[in-house]
């Protein structure tokens, strides 16, 4: 099953707001089996993105090899970049809903 280019953007929507991938996968009516695999692959989570910068971390540690261990920092640089972003959505979000409140 291969998701839409609207389901898609639907589920990193709603992943930017917090939403499990369960809850996702749900919203997309995809079934039990498989459909969280689905989502997942699309989709770009804090949780997924902290469990990736620990498992590149712990391999980064073991690496004897100077190019795989370049690959890996590139891998982390990208994961860390996200959580940034992610980071200064959020604030921007807090910051309009605490405008639209006070008036």
């Amino acid at each position: 099953m291969e998701l839409t280019h609207q389901q898609i953007h639907t589920a990193n929507v709603m992943a930017s707001e917090g939403y499990t991938i369960e809850a996702i996968r749900k919203h997309l009516g995809l079934p039990d089996d498989g459909g969280w695999h689905e989502v997942r692959k699309h989709v770009d989570s804090w949780l997924g993105t902290k469990n990736q910068i620990t498992n590149r971390l712990n391999a980064l540690a073991d690496e004897p090899d100077p190019d795989k261990r370049q690959e890996l920092k590139g891998e982390l640089q990208e994961r860390i970049n996200f959580i940034y972003y992610q980071a200064h959505d959020v604030a921007e979000k807090i910051f309009r809903i605490r405008e639209a409140f006070d008036g």
